[in-house]
């Protein structure tokens, strides 16, 4: 996850931001890390399509596809990692960023 501080960005500049980075990266281990990635029996070509721009999924729709796979979460519970990688498989095969968070705060 990369979470940068940016003064005078919103949240779409975050994201195009975001992306621009996690691609450049990626990017720059397929380039100069073939023979680790070959010893880790890494598949690069998953790794290749790592692109900008990410996919963006809602966070209802994340939610539904969740129930769809059989998960208890109901709309307005956090998501944890497990359910935001769960709620992109199979969907798309890249990173993506989930948007329109729920609205609903939660008071312990």
């Amino acid at each position: 996850m990369v979470e940068p501080e940016v003064a005078f960005n919103d949240s779409e500049d975050n994201m195009r931001l975001q992306e621009e980075f996690v691609s450049y990266i990626v990017a720059r281990v397929v380039e100069r890390r073939q023979p680790e990635l070959k010893e880790l029996e890494r598949d690069v070509s998953r790794l290749e399509k790592i692109k900008a721009p990410f996919p963006r999924i809602d966070y209802s729709d994340a939610v539904k596809i969740l129930q769809a796979k059989g998960s208890s979460v109901k709309w307005g519970e956090d998501l944890g990692a497990e359910d935001e990688h769960c709620s992109s498989r199979g969907r798309i095969d890249l990173s993506s960023f989930m948007t329109t968070r729920r609205k609903r705060r939660r008071f312990t």
